[in-house]
């Protein structure tokens, strides 16, 4: 990370549905999740407090659980290694996917 880099926040939760992970984004002047942190809107300390706002009132409408601040850089880069690895999807497969017939793997 450079020194001049600027840190912003997203807001991030798991779907009660699924448990999948989830981003805040803001839209057209409206809230949503997302599951990419591509497409998460970057909060500065100025706009935080109506993200969390509205993160909050998610976990009451039964939607979100444990929505945080993850910090970035960048084009949305988390910075810690454990934003990274939640960024980056389940590090194993599950549902359908871990159901899937696997293709044996000759390169050596």
């Amino acid at each position: 990370m450079s020194v001049d880099e600027e840190i912003y926040k997203v807001i991030s939760a798991n779907r009660l549905s699924d448990g999948a992970v989830v981003y805040l984004t803001c839209r057209d002047g409206g809230f949503s999740w997302c599951n990419a942190i591509a497409q998460a809107s970057a909060f500065d300390e100025d706009h935080l407090a109506t993200a969390q706002a509205f993160a909050r009132q998610e976990i009451a409408r039964n939607r979100v659980v444990e929505p945080y601040e993850v910090e970035i850089i960048g084009h949305n880069k988390p910075i810690t290694e454990r934003e990274k690895i939640r960024a980056g999807g389940p590090s194993v497969a599950y549902g359908d996917a871990a159901h899937a017939p696997k293709q044996p793997d000759f390169a050596i």
